[in-house]
């Protein structure tokens, strides 16, 4: 009888286990469906706002339409990655450098060659922390891009990450002109959006130091938001 109902609990106990593996691979495949079908919906839009950018005279809107481009295609960057992932978790690392390879190929020109440099740890995170990061460090790149190297030939940004338990750190910095007075600094590098991205996605803070021989903005953010909970917030 002792042999029966040990054998009876471990029948039991796998039984649950495959049960509970078939609920996380039916999971996993409806996250890759999903963040597939996103993918495919943004680069729809990365496609007609290029499109109508071509087909403008207006440089003021061809500018405003660009910029929201590269503000979609920052998003977009995390769904193509999730696309292919098993879980809501990926690298913050890759996402960043395709947000460098797109502003490098927005920018280059005969008259200006930029150099963005991505440096620093890697580190998986979920999907929502991935797309706020990827679209303050797009806003920034892009920022010092157009405002830090003004007549200027060539110029190099630097985009580093540092990982830590709870919070961790991005900075971008440039050897450009930095930022000539609190008024056209806040106008020229959209703090605003900035900010809101970094505190209210990140829960971090924006930091920034500026000079004649350049600009470095840092902020953190929480590896997950998840870890709002045990914070007690």
């Amino acid at each position: 009888k002792r042999g029966e109902i040990a054998s009876a609990v471990i029948i039991r106990d796998i039984t649950w286990r495959r049960e509970q593996e078939k609920k996380l691979v039916l999971k996993s495949r409806a996250v890759q469906e999903l963040s597939h079908r996103v993918k495919n919906s943004l680069q729809t839009v990365v496609s007609l706002l290029r499109l109508q950018a071509r087909r403008t005279d207006n440089e003021e809107a061809r500018r405003i339409l660009e910029d929201s481009l590269n503000r979609v295609f920052s998003i977009s960057a995390a769904y193509e990655l999730l696309a292919g992932a098993k879980e809501d978790r990926i690298s913050l690392k890759e996402v960043l450098d395709m947000v460098r390879n797109n502003a490098v190929q927005s920018f280059v020109s005969p008259d200006f060659r930029p150099e963005i440099c991505l440096e620093g740890d890697d580190m998986m995170v979920p999907s929502d922390i991935a797309t706020s990061a990827a679209l303050a460090v797009n806003e920034l790149v892009q920022n010092a891009l157009k405002y830090a190297f003004a007549g200027e030939q060539e110029g190099t940004v630097i985009v580093g990450i540092k990982a830590g338990t709870v919070y961790s750190q991005i900075t971008v910095r440039d050897n450009g002109k930095g930022i000539s007075g609190e008024k056209e600094g806040s106008k020229g590098l959209g703090l605003n959006l900035v900010k809101s991205l970094v505190e209210d996605k990140l829960h971090g803070k924006l930091r920034i130091r500026s000079s004649g021989t350049g600009t470095s903005i840092q902020f953190d953010f929480m590896n997950d938001t998840a870890d709002l909970v045990s914070l007690g917030e």
